[in-house]
């Protein structure tokens, strides 16, 4: 019996199609992967299909997503992080720290610059 199953359970499946597909949902589900796809629609909308949109979507993308998961994906490859959704809950306050500094700096730019409402506001 796996230890991980309650007695009477069968154990969750360690590899094969339906591990693969959840692993893939999770990933594309991440923050990191919905919230630019969000944000260059946002963006692309509130300036009614105009290019400009999607440069303060980017603008807003680097600060909100790729900051953030750039210092996590940093932390991993130096070994302070285990993996790259922080499941290690005593992990998680600095890359918190770090993704919260990096949306206020990105949202002080973004309200300074004259951004569209919607982007600021997502």
């Amino acid at each position: 019996m796996d230890g991980g199953a309650a007695p009477g359970q069968v154990p969750a499946p360690r590899s094969g199609p339906a591990l693969r597909l959840a692993r893939l949902i999770t990933e594309l589900t991440a923050p990191a992967v919905l919230v630019p796809v969000l944000m260059i629609t946002i963006g692309w909308h509130s300036t009614r299909g105009g290019v400009a949109g999607l440069g303060w979507a980017l603008l807003a993308v680097i600060f909100v997503s790729g900051i953030p998961f750039a210092y996590i994906v940093g932390g991993v490859r130096r070994g302070r992080l285990t993996d790259h959704h922080v499941g290690r809950r005593e992990q998680r306050r600095v890359p918190l720290l770090v993704g919260l500094c990096s949306v206020v700096v990105g949202l002080v730019l973004l309200v300074g610059l004259g951004a569209p409402r919607p982007v600021v506001a997502l």
